[in-house]
Parts: C-alpha cells; structure tokens; sequence
C-alpha cells in the first residue's frame, strides 16, 4: 500500500483535506528509508497524520486558540 492508501485506510477524516498531499511529501522527506525498511510507507502515513492533526488544530503555532490546560485564581494555579 502506499503512503496515501495507508493514510486514507487510519485516517480517513483528512481524506479532503487541501493540504494532505503536500503534508505527505513533507511526511516522505523526513522519514527515513534505512530506518523503517518495508514499513516506510506505514511510518509516512503516520507522520503525515500527525502533521495533518498539527496543522487542522485548535492549537496554533503561534499560540492562539486552543484548549484551557490551565488556570489561575490568585496565587493557585491547577
């Protein structure tokens, strides 16, 4: 299976996804050959279903949004 079929089969929530074939690439080009052997695709498909994940988030890279992990009242903090 390829790397696209491998990701469409565990995730298929990013099967429209505008960025997933770009992701994929960027996913093939940090994912090492020598290190997986026969289960590079699987690994790729992996990889490009976290950077999907990253990239369709709440949580932003600039730090906006996201879920409250914290708060604060005064001095305590939970």
């Amino acid at each position: 299976m390829s790397a696209s079929e491998v990701l469409s089969a565990i995730a298929p929530q990013f099967d429209t996804d505008p960025n997933r074939d770009a992701l994929i690439v960027q996913a093939e080009g940090a994912t090492s050959s020598t290190h997986f052997g026969s289960q590079r695709e699987r690994a790729v498909a992996l990889r490009a279903a976290h950077f999907l994940s990253l990239y369709t988030s709440s949580a932003r890279l600039d730090g906006s949004g996201g879920p409250v992990t914290s708060k604060s009242e005064g001095s305590l903090s939970i």
